[in-house]
């Protein structure tokens, strides 16, 4: 029965937008949801830097995007050169399991006097997700905080990547994504660009961890973030986590080809090699 339900939730548009709009009923904060129409097209054909933690953001000197327009994804404003940017985008997909309250905690404290154009979060049924720290809180305005529709998320497959409602943001849910890239392109096509750089998607995980798997995958410190708190280290759950993040870069970037947007990788040693390197 469980797999019949979804199914019909990853493969037929109406099923995945009617249960996702139910399950949006009862939540407090449906005006932070509507924020996100706002964006829609509002770079329309312009470029921009989507900006992850890999470890070759050590040697990056940020300033050269001063004046670009960059969405950064999870602890990305933990680089030392973070404030030179203007008024960049965050944006962090849903947590899940075993993250608590404590990942908000930490965002919103290290946050709270950055100059961060808006933050994007991912919102879902979970006891820990953004709406229920923000009830738990008393957190009722916020103005750059928007959250993204992730209730009944469907799992990404070659049908439903032409499922306009899947890309129209202020429509439909998102993909259920396997990794905050796949939120952060999804949000640089609903804002309308039509060339996008990827800077720190290094995905050098078995690089990193091949003699210690406790090693740092991120250019700042394990600490810093709850990025890690809950991988499973056995190289099986990684290489499961690697192909659905591949399979799900692989359709994405079929779809925007088809569409003229250009994703181009800039860091020639990352293992991501779905996207041309440049």
């Amino acid at each position: 029965m469980k797999n019949i339900k979804y199914h019909f939730r990853d493969n037929y548009k109406l099923v995945s937008f009617l249960y996702s709009k139910l399950l949006l009923i009862r939540n407090n904060h449906k005006y932070l949801f509507k924020k996100i129409g706002y964006f829609k097209n509002i770079h329309n054909n312009s470029s921009c830097y989507i900006i992850g933690t890999g470890p070759s953001l050590k040697d990056f000197n940020l300033r050269e995007l001063e004046d670009e327009y960059v969405i950064g994804t999870n602890f990305f404003f933990l680089h030392k050169d973070f404030k030179i940017l203007k008024k960049p985008y965050i944006c962090f997909a849903p947590n899940h399991h075993p993250l608590n309250f404590e990942i908000w905690n930490d965002l919103f404290s290290k946050t709270k006097n950055l100059n961060i154009r808006q933050l994007f979060i991912g919102d879902t049924n979970y006891k820990f997700s953004i709406s229920n720290y923000i009830n738990s809180n008393n957190l009722y305005h916020n103005d750059n905080l928007c959250l993204l529709n992730y209730f009944a998320s469907p799992i990404l497959n070659n049908k439903n990547i032409k499922f306009e409602n899947l890309h129209d943001l202020s429509i439909g849910p998102l993909i259920s994504p396997v990794t905050t890239l796949v939120t952060a392109l999804q949000l640089a096509y609903f804002m309308g660009f039509k060339k996008i750089f990827l800077l720190g998607i290094d995905h050098n995980v078995f690089e990193t961890h091949k003699n210690n798997f406790s090693s740092n995958s991120h250019f700042y410190e394990n600490d810093q973030s709850h990025e890690t708190s809950d991988i499973d280290q056995t190289k099986t759950r990684i290489f499961k986590w690697l192909y659905d993040a591949w399979t799900q870069y692989e359709i994405l970037n079929k779809f925007y080809v088809s569409k003229n947007i250009e994703v181009l990788n800039l860091n020639k040693s990352s293992f991501l090699d779905v996207f041309k390197k440049n």
